[in-house]
C-alpha cells in the first residue's frame, strides 16, 4: 500500500506536465490561425467592421437600398469621393485636426455629424450648441421631421442635447434635442448627439435601424468618414471630455469646489490639531501562547488543546518528510515509522489517537509529540 500511494503524486505531476504541453500546443495552433487569417477593420462605427461596435450592418442595409457607401479614413479620400449631390457623414472620434476641419468645411454636399466635439461643431455646424445631457431612455420624435416620424421611438444613451444659437425658420429639433437639423444655404446639416444606435449591436432595437437608414440614406451617395489615428509628428490634438461640457457647467463645478474647500477648512478648525498617539503595547508570543493554554485549562477543553497540538506537530513532521499536507494518516504513520524505526501503532496513537482523559495524559501527549518531531528532524 505504501508503494502505490507514493507513486500517485508522481503520476499526477506527469499528467500536469503533459496537460501544460498540450495547452501550449493548442495555444500555438489558435494563434497561428488568427495570424494567418486576413484581418478586418475593428474600429468603432467602421462600415467594414463586423464587431458589435462596428457599422457593417448599417452599411449593408444602405447598399441593399441602393445607396453607394464610400469608406474614407483620410481627408484626401474624402476630397476624392465627395460630390455636390453626396452626403458626408463624419464620425468625430477625436482624431480630427484643425487642418482637416478647415478642409471639411470647404467641401460641398450635405453633412451628417455624429456626436461632434466643440471645435468640430463650431466649424461644421456653427448654429448648434449644447444645452444639457440626457440619460438612457426611450424617447419619441416629437417633431415634424420625416425621417424621425418614420422611425418612431428610439433608445437613447448618455449624451448631449442640442439647441440652436439663433433660432429661426427651417430648424428642426427631435427626440428632445438629440437630433437637430437646419439649412445652411443649399446645404442640409444634421447633427446626431448619440451615434450608439448606429452600431451593429444596437441597430435592431426600437426604431434605430429606420432612423439610421433615413438619416444616412438621404442621398444616393454617402461618404462615410472614419478619421484614422494621427501619425507621429502630425498636428492633430486629442480631444478631451471638457469639449462636451456646456459652458454653464464649468461655473457650477467651480462653485462646488469652493464649497468643498470651505467645508474642509471649517471641519479642520472644529476638530483641532492632530494628536500624536502612542503605539499599542507589544505582547510577546509566549504570553499569547500561555494565555491560550490557560483558557483551554479553565474550560477543560482537552479535546481542542490536544487537537491543536497534534495538528501543529503533524504539519511540521509532514513538511519535514516532504509529504503532501493532505496525505492520509496511514501513509504518514508508515513513513514516520520507516524513518525513525518505531512501531507504527504507537506513532498512530500519538498523532491520531483519542482525546486525553486528564491533564497528566495531555502532558504525556505533549512529550511524545515532541520526541517524535525531534526524532524525525534528526534522522
Amino acid at each position: 500500500m505504501t508503494t502505490s500511494t507514493a507513486t500517485s503524486p508522481r503520476l499526477r505531476d506527469r499528467w500536469r506536465t503533459w496537460a501544460w504541453i498540450l495547452a501550449a500546443l493548442a495555444g500555438i495552433v489558435v494563434t497561428a490561425l488568427l495570424v494567418t487569417k486576413s484581418p478586418r477593420p475593428e474600429g468603432y462605427l467602421d462600415p467594414e467592421a463586423v464587431t458589435q461596435r462596428g457599422g457593417h450592418a448599417l452599411a449593408q442595409l444602405l447598399h441593399d437600398r441602393g445607396v453607394t457607401v464610400t469608406r474614407a479614413t483620410t481627408i484626401d479620400e474624402v476630397r476624392a469621393a465627395t460630390r455636390p449631390a453626396s452626403q458626408l457623414m463624419v464620425l468625430d472620434n477625436g482624431n480630427i485636426s484643425d487642418e482637416i476641419l478647415d478642409a471639411l468645411a470647404e467641401l460641398p454636399g450635405d453633412r451628417l455629424l455624429l456626436t461632434p466635439y466643440s471645435d468640430t461643431r463650431e466649424r461644421l455646424a456653427s448654429q448648434v450648441r449644447i444645452t444639457s445631457y440626457q440619460g438612457d431612455e426611450i424617447v419619441e420624435p416629437n417633431c415634424d421631421l420625416r425621417e424621425a416620424r418614420q422611425a418612431g421611438a428610439i433608445q437613447t444613451f448618455i449624451g448631449p442635447t442640442y439647441t440652436f444659437t439663433n433660432p429661426g425658420p427651417g430648424q428642426t429639433s427631435c427626440y428632445g434635442g438629440t437630433l437637430v437639423r437646419y439649412q445652411d444655404g443649399n446645404r442640409t446639416i444634421t447633427v446626431l448627439s448619440d451615434e450608439t444606435p448606429l452600431t451593429n449591436l444596437q441597430l435592431a432595437k426600437q426604431g434605430n435601424a429606420a432612423l439610421a437608414m433615413n438619416l444616412a440614406g438621404r442621398s444616393t451617395h454617402l461618404v462615410w468618414y472614419v478619421p484614422e489615428k494621427p501619425k507621429v509628428g502630425s498636428s492633430a490634438q486629442p480631444k478631451s471630455m471638457g469639449d462636451l461640457i456646456p459652458d454653464q457647467v464649468s461655473m457650477a463645478v467651480w462653485q462646488l469646489c469652493i464649497v468643498v474647500l470651505l467645508l474642509a477648512i471649517w471641519r479642520g478648525r472644529r476638530l483641532g490639531p492632530v494628536v500624536a498617539e502612542k503605539l499599542p503595547v507589544v505582547v510577546r508570543a509566549s504570553e499569547t501562547t500561555e494565555g491560550r493554554g490557560r483558557l483551554y485549562r479553565s474550560r477543560r477543553a482537552r479535546d481542542l488543546a490536544s487537537e491543536s497540538l497534534r495538528e501543529a506537530a503533524r504539519y511540521r513532521v509532514v513538511h519535514c518528510l516532504g509529504l503532501p499536507v493532505d496525505e492520509s494518516p496511514q501513509v504518514v504513520t508508515n513513513t514516520i515509522s520507516q524513518r525513525i524505526g518505531r512501531n507504527p501503532t504507537e506513532i498512530h496513537h500519538v498523532l491520531f489517537g483519542p482525546v486525553p482523559s486528564d491533564d497528566q495524559q495531555l502532558t504525556a501527549l505533549v512529550q511524545q509529540l515532541d520526541i517524535i518531531e525531534r526524532q524525525v528532524r534528526d534522522s
